[in-house]
């Protein structure tokens, strides 16, 4: 790579090896850039590619790399500004009324009942951390890796997964609460952003098409199948150097004839997720890609021949 990003260090050959939180990642020119122009111009990093292409695994490998907390929340269409901000815990306070026996001094004022959600946590982890005190449905909100940083910083890497899946209002909204940096609660007050920083990687398969207005907000990348090279690149940095060589060409000669055939025999074309899973079945069973053996057709069922 000739790129030299500003906002993070690439590893040696530009591959992230993997801890024991997160898996080796190998960083393009294209993902380099995209992330100094997304970390320069403030906007979140909208990451596309085909399922399996490693979008969200840039993501944990980026949060690493930096030493970064790390934050996730995968979206379905169920979910709300509310679950990604802070949840008003309408059945605690009820509870709480019902248990108070009329004596409305004894409930608690509502700030009491407002539960953060992964924005708060990003934004101002220590008022979240302060809101949550010793209730674990609280903390349950926060999923994801926490690092100790320096001088006491709580600078986050927050990735919402898979955006294409929300209902149609979510993403405009979710970008408002980025740029402002603010959680707005129940009773109008606000939970402002504290002084750590905030670096926002949204995913999509494309599965629904995104509102123009929330794709002008973004900075795009588009990963790219990755060519020949990249794959044996990606293939060592996950199973090591002494892959049989023989081997790993003819899985990566099936993954090219897999494109080839994409549009003819409506095969998906494997990701590289896939393309790893049958490294490693053929490594611990010594099984050879060979068409007339019954059980590497079974394995390539298995695996890579799936329907569109």
């Amino acid at each position: 790579m000739n790129y030299d990003p500003d906002f993070f260090d690439l590893p040696p050959e530009d591959t992230f090896p993997g801890d024991d939180d997160v898996e080796p990642y190998v960083f393009t020119e294209d993902i380099a850039i995209a992330i100094d122009v997304a970390h320069i111009t403030g906007r979140p990093l909208l990451v596309e590619g085909k399922p399996g292409c490693g979008k969200s695994r840039l993501a944990e490998a980026l949060a690493a790399l930096k030493g970064w907390h790390f934050l996730n929340k995968s979206i379905t269409s169920r979910t709300t500004l509310e679950d990604l901000t802070n949840e008003f815990d309408h059945l605690q306070r009820l509870h709480d009324a019902h248990s108070a026996s009329g004596n409305s001094d004894a409930i608690k004022p509502d700030w009491e009942y407002n539960r953060p959600g992964i924005f708060w946590w990003a934004f101002n982890r220590p008022s979240a951390q302060n809101r949550g005190r010793d209730d674990e449905r609280v903390r349950a909100a926060f999923k994801g890796v926490e690092r100790v940083q320096k001088d006491g910083a709580n600078h986050t890497l927050l990735l919402i997964d898979e955006i294409d899946k929300a209902e149609p209002d979510l993403p405009n909204d979710l970008l408002d609460t980025i740029e402002r940096r603010r959680i707005e609660l129940r009773d109008g007050s606000f939970i402002g952003a504290d002084k750590s920083q905030t670096f926002t990687i949204i995913t999509s398969n494309r599965d629904r098409t995104l509102p123009a207005a929330f794709l002008r907000r973004c900075v795009s990348l588009y990963i790219e199948e990755p060519g020949p090279d990249d794959l044996k690149k990606i293939a060592k940095s996950h199973l090591g150097n002494g892959i049989d060589k023989t081997l790993l060409e003819q899985i990566v000669d099936k993954i090219l004839d897999y494109r080839e055939r994409e549009e003819t025999e409506g095969l998906r074309v494997p990701g590289t997720s896939e393309f790893l899973d049958t490294l490693k079945v053929c490594i611990e069973r010594d099984i050879k890609p060979d068409d007339s053996s019954r059980v590497w057709r079974q394995v390539e069922n298995s695996i890579l021949r799936k329907k569109a």
